[in-house]
């Protein structure tokens, strides 16, 4: 009788907390944010981001605070009109338009980070979010000679944040 409370303290700590490893599916994932959710992360998460209002356009844009690295970044559009949030991922060399890696077939498979609407955005920011996850390279060539170096941990914190906001998690 003594260990129950401990019993029921430990059942408690690993409910409440997400699987932070837990790969998403990028063809089902929701975009729409609830009140719970935006609480949550105006309340928890928000201070971890610099913030740019678009009061006319309805948007706050969040962008992490102290990344290291501004090679491959990503930002949270919340569309506060629309109860919608995406994912804005911006690779900062204007000579490249995609990144490669290896899918699950062991082929090199291309990844558009350039030119895309704000679903296909959120797509591709979710793809390197997986693989980032599972441990895999990501190059900046088809030939796969130079791989990517960026902030794998903010952009992780970064698209963990928006699934929350999102009810993906």
């Amino acid at each position: 009788m003594k260990k129950l409370p401990l019993i029921v303290l430990f059942f408690t700590l690993f409910a409440c907390h997400p699987d932070q490893n837990r790969t998403i599916d990028i063809n089902d994932f929701r975009m729409n944010t609830s009140d719970g959710s935006r609480l949550y992360f105006d309340n928890v998460r928000k201070s971890n981001y610099n913030m740019e209002e678009l009061d006319q356009a309805g948007i706050n844009i969040y962008t992490l605070k102290n990344t290291s690295n501004k090679t491959l970044t990503t930002k949270i559009i919340h569309n506060w009109r629309m109860d919608q949030a995406y994912l804005q991922i911006q690779l900062n060399d204007s000579s490249l338009s995609s990144l490669s890696y290896f899918n699950e077939e062991k082929k090199v498979a291309s990844l558009p980070v350039k030119d895309l609407n704000f679903i296909d955005q959120t797509r591709s920011a979710l793809v390197v979010y997986n693989l980032i996850l599972t441990k895999k390279l990501i190059f900046q060539d088809s030939q796969m000679n130079d791989t990517l170096v960026f902030d794998k941990e903010g952009f992780r914190i970064t698209c963990f944040d928006y699934l929350r906001l999102t009810d993906n998690r």
